[in-house]
Formats: C-alpha cells, structure tokens, sequence
C-alpha cells in the first residue's frame, strides 16, 4: 500500500498532573527524521585490499516542525505545555508523530523523546501565513507501534478509533 501524509499529526505529552497527549494545532509540515549511526574503522594491517567497518553509536536525530502560527492557540503560546514555552524552558517532553497507514481511518504511530532545540520564524510578509518551525531534537530512538502511545485527550484530529486503539 501506498500513503500519503494527509491526516498525519504531531502529539505532544502534557506535563501536568495526570499527563495526556494532545495534538499540537495547525501542523503543516512534519520534517524528516534522519537516524544515523557513526562508523569505526577497524581495519587491520592484514585485512587485504578492503578496509572494515564497525557500527558505532548512534544518533536518533532531529525533526523541524513547520506550524502556521498563532500565539492564542494553547498548544503554540508560552505555556507549559505550548511550543514556546517548552522551548524556553529546555524541557525534555514524550512526543508522537501519528502517520496516516490506512485508507480505512487506522493510524500507526512513532514515539520519541526530545527538547526543541531550535525556534525559527519564518518571514512576515502580506501573501503567506506566519509561520514558526521548530526543531525537536530527538533524546530517545524512535519507537513505531501500530497503537496509540496513551488515551489521547479528545481534540483536533483524534477521533474516537485513536481513543479505542489506546485503551
């Protein structure tokens, strides 16, 4: 089968008393995650005319999220939970990306740690929409699962299936 990202979206863990994810609103972008590993050389003088290679450690990456932005939505401003505020405070929060895998409605998810380490405006200009792209640095590997990470609090984009499949 062949997907698309329509109906795709990026979860972000509360810090609150009993935590939950949320969608974060107005997501435009998902940016790619690239996951490297370094490489040892470990050649010897006798391997012949090839050199050997190792994998070393390994890096979980990063990801630049593009947001058409608006500073009154609760999961953008600088709240606690918003994206400002998280990338003030240098908190590290649970993440999901929720990639759209069926035309029948199912999802499958991708489950991380990570800070936002960068916060980009994008040009204010009259013909395109503000927007801010932030960059999530990954802390922890990317885990794929075929359900959602928790209960999932009801909001934009979380339907009553995502509910079901987490419980």
């Amino acid at each position: 089968m062949k997907f698309s990202g329509k109906g795709a979206a990026l979860l972000l863990k509360g810090g609150g008393a009993t935590p939950t994810y949320a969608e974060v609103a107005q997501v435009q972008e998902i940016g790619g995650i690239d996951i490297t590993a370094d490489e040892l050389d470990v050649t010897t003088l006798d391997a012949g005319d090839y050199r050997d290679y190792i994998p070393g450690f390994k890096d979980p990456g990063e990801t630049a999220v593009t947001v058409i932005f608006d500073p009154g939505i609760a999961s953008h401003d600088e709240s606690a939970d918003g994206l400002f505020g998280i990338f003030q405070s240098g908190e590290t929060r649970d993440w999901a990306i929720r990639f759209n895998s069926s035309g029948a409605g199912g999802a499958s998810y991708g489950t991380f740690q990570g800070f936002i380490r960068d916060w980009s405006i994008g040009s204010v200009n009259a013909d395109d929409p503000q927007t801010v792209t932030p960059t999530i640095r990954l802390r922890t590997p990317l885990t794929l699962s075929e359900t959602a990470p928790v209960v999932a609090m009801a909001g934009p984009g979380i339907g009553a299936d995502d509910l079901k499949k987490a419980a």
